[in-house]
């Protein structure tokens, strides 16, 4: 019997490590699109602001890097 009770506990804790693994991967696959999101959108802003912002010299900058 008490072998039995063991092999339920394993099975328990092994599940509920799935569970718990399984909820992390998709909080941080949400947090990674939401990243990937934000730079889009920074990187369209950007594009956005430099067509109408006056042209500079053909000198290469770090921020173009």
């Amino acid at each position: 019997m008490e072998k039995f009770i063991q092999e339920v506990l394993v099975i328990f804790v092994i599940l509920t490590a799935l569970v718990v693994l399984y909820h992390v991967f998709i909080f941080l696959f949400w947090i990674l699109l939401v990243a990937i999101g934000v730079a889009i959108v920074y990187r369209v802003i950007k594009f956005i602001v430099s067509l109408f912002s006056p042209k500079k010299s053909n000198t290469v900058e770090h921020e173009d890097l």
